[in-house]
């Protein structure tokens, strides 16, 4: 049996759950768990990324891209995120609003995970009519790029 096992988690949070509540969710468990089989454990933060904004969903970018999804594949989009650092995250966190989207068939990350091709072109259509049908284009918005960009 060791004297001492090490192991690391990757917990990826959803901007709306402070940090602060998850580290004291898991010291809580860390407690319970030694207390009851009588070890030490500590946790040491490693690394923490500060969170970024959310998109709101009434951002230029957000409206372009659910009307684009509604009228080009004829569904409603819906709204969610994604704990942890994204390349979407970084460019929120410099005040930019962003929308990441994509047709997934939940084999993401999965043995087995593949794209089609039909997928891939129905993505392209939706973005051209986001950037060109003048009624969703975001290139008629003086908005589009917030607050982050002023002074840019």
């Amino acid at each position: 049996i060791p004297g001492k096992f090490v192991f690391y988690l990757d917990a990826r949070v959803l901007p709306e759950y402070p940090p602060e509540s998850i580290e004291k969710a898991l010291q809580q468990l860390a407690d319970d768990f030694a207390r009851r089989e009588g070890v030490t454990i500590s946790l040491e933060l490693t690394e923490q990324t500060p969170q970024a904004p959310q998109t709101p969903q009434d951002a230029p970018v957000s409206r372009a891209l659910s009307t684009a999804v509604r009228e080009q594949l004829k569904v409603e989009p819906q709204f969610g995120g994604i704990g942890g650092v994204t390349m979407a995250s970084n460019i929120r966190a410099a005040g930019f609003p962003v929308a990441v989207w994509g047709i997934q068939k939940n084999w993401r990350n999965k043995a087995g995970e593949y794209a089609s091709i039909t997928d891939h072109l129905n993505q392209t259509k939706v973005l051209a009519r986001m950037l060109y049908v003048p009624e969703t284009a975001l290139s008629q918005s003086s908005e589009t790029f917030g607050d982050g960009a002023k002074n840019r």
